[in-house]
C-alpha cells in the first residue's frame, strides 16, 4: 500500500456513499531519511487531527510504513483531507482507506 505515494497534495476530497460517520485510515511511508525536514500537519473535515507529523521519526526510519486512522462524519457526500507542509519539505501520502463505521 505504501510503495507509491502523492506529493504536494493540499486536498484530497474522497466520496462516500452518504452522510454519516467514518473510518477513515490513512498511509505514510517515506523513501528517503527526511527526519526534522518533511513534517505535515492533517485535518480531517476541517478539524486538524496529526500536527507535527514527521513519518519517518514516527515509523523509525525511511521506507517505513505509518497508518493513523480516525473516525469522522462525512457532510455533503464527502470527506475532505487536507495536507499541509510544517518542515522544509512537500507533504507526502501514501494510501487513503475509508470505510463505514
Amino acid at each position: 500500500m505504501t510503495a507509491s505515494g502523492m506529493m504536494d497534495a493540499e486536498s484530497i476530497a474522497v466520496p462516500v456513499s452518504g452522510d454519516g460517520p467514518y473510518r477513515v485510515r490513512l498511509f505514510f511511508s517515506d523513501p528517503d531519511d527526511t527526519r526534522g525536514q518533511r513534517v505535515m500537519k492533517v485535518t480531517l473535515q476541517g478539524k486538524e487531527v496529526l500536527k507535527g507529523l514527521d513519518v519517518v521519526k514516527e515509523a523509525g526510519g525511511p521506507r517505513r510504513s505509518l497508518v493513523r486512522e480516525f473516525e469522522v462524519v462525512a457532510a455533503d457526500g464527502m470527506i475532505e483531507i487536507g495536507l499541509a507542509a510544517e518542515g522544509t519539505l512537500s507533504t507526502l501520502i501514501n494510501g487513503v482507506a475509508v470505510a463505514p463505521k
